[in-house]
C-alpha cells in the first residue's frame, strides 16, 4: 500500500470517528429531551398528591408553578405550553411562570412547585436548599437528581415510577398522599 492510500484510510477513519461522536452526542440530547418530556407529564401528577396544595394557591387563587432554566428558554417555554394547557390541578388553575435558576434563588421564596427545564449543576444545592426552606415541591427529570437532594423525579425500571428523595420531603414538610408514596420509588 502506498502512503496515499494509508492517509486516505486513515483520513476516512478519521471522518467515521467523528461521526460516531456526534451521533453519540445527538442521541445523548434526544435521550434528554425525552426525559424531559416524561418528566413533564409525570409532574403534575407530583403536585396532585401534595396534601396541602390548597395551601399553595397564590392571592388570585392560582396554583404558582415555576420552570426553572439556565440557557434554553425556547425549552422552557415549550414545557411552559404544556403545562398552562392542562389549565388547573385538583381544580386549581395553574399560574405557570419561567425563571432562570439566579432569578429563582435570589428573587422568590414561592412555596409551589418547581420543575427543573436544566440540569442546575452549579445551582444544585442552592436551588435544593431554597426548595426545602420555601417548602416547594422540586421536581426533576434528571438522572443522580433526587440522590443528591432533589424531593421529587421518576426512575425508569420494567416500568417508570415516580422517584422521591423521602429525607427531602421530611426538611421540606411536604407532605404527600399515602398512596402516591407507596407506589414510589423512594431514596431514602
Amino acid at each position: 500500500m502506498s502512503w496515499c492510500n494509508n492517509r486516505n484510510i486513515f483520513s476516512k477513519g478519521i471522518m467515521l470517528f467523528v461521526l460516531c461522536i456526534l451521533s453519540v452526542g445527538a442521541s445523548a440530547d434526544e435521550s434528554e429531551i425525552r426525559r424531559i418530556m416524561v418528566g413533564i407529564k409525570i409532574f403534575p401528577a407530583v403536585i396532585a398528591a401534595d396534601r396541602n396544595l390548597s395551601d399553595k394557591k397564590d392571592k388570585s387563587g392560582n396554583l404558582p408553578i415555576y420552570i426553572l432554566y439556565e440557557n434554553n428558554l425556547r425549552l422552557a417555554n415549550k414545557l411552559s405550553k404544556r403545562l398552562t394547557s392542562i389549565e388547573q390541578i385538583k381544580n386549581i388553575p395553574l399560574k405557570v411562570k419561567i425563571l432562570t435558576f439566579e432569578e429563582h434563588i435570589n428573587n422568590y421564596s414561592s412555596n409551589a412547585a418547581v420543575f427543573l427545564a436544566e440540569p442546575p449543576n452549579s445551582y444544585t444545592q442552592q436551588i435544593i436548599s431554597h426548595s426545602i426552606e420555601s417548602s416547594d415541591l422540586l421536581f426533576s427529570p434528571f438522572e443522580g437528581d433526587v440522590e443528591n437532594g432533589v424531593l421529587s423525579g421518576f426512575i425508569v425500571s420494567d416500568r417508570i415510577l415516580p422517584y422521591l428523595n423521602i429525607n427531602t420531603m421530611h426538611k421540606s414538610k411536604i407532605e404527600l398522599k399515602e398512596f402516591f408514596i407507596r407506589v414510589s420509588s423512594k431514596y431514602e
